[in-house]
């Protein structure tokens, strides 16, 4: 339960972030939406990862004394393959359907992050915070 509550606030902060810098982007051109969506993208997951590891560490997983840096270490990695995957995904699906406007952008990007949620659960369960 402690998970999915720092997953819910680490969304919120995350799609939030993300609709707020695709609007100021803008997604006039094809060229144009993929660099808004990467940019976006990329921009939300460091807010709401630097939100969530430190939520996990702490109050989830209870992490404590030197590991931290190890940790840190896998937690990064998990999230820029999740921030990668996520960003090309939504991309993808954003040029498959002429997705041409933030909140379509973002409700792809809902239900991108939403497959990506479980395993990222796992990983970092079985292996980040173990």
């Amino acid at each position: 339960m402690k998970y999915a509550n720092s997953s819910l606030a680490s969304c919120a902060i995350d799609l939030v972030s993300f609709y707020t810098l695709l609007n100021l982007l803008g997604l006039h051109s094809l060229s144009g939406r993929w660099n808004a969506i990467f940019i976006s993208t990329v921009s939300a997951r460091i807010l709401s990862s630097a939100f969530n590891f430190f939520f996990n560490k702490t109050l989830v997983f209870k992490l404590k004394g030197d590991d931290v840096r190890k940790t840190a270490l896998k937690y990064y990695l998990l999230c820029g393959t999740s921030m990668a995957l996520s960003g090309s995904f939504v991309a993808l699906c954003s040029y498959m359907f002429v997705a041409e406007t933030a909140p379509i952008v973002t409700a792809i990007k809902i239900i991108v992050d939403s497959g990506l949620f479980l395993m990222n659960y796992h990983v970092q369960r079985k292996w980040v915070f173990k």
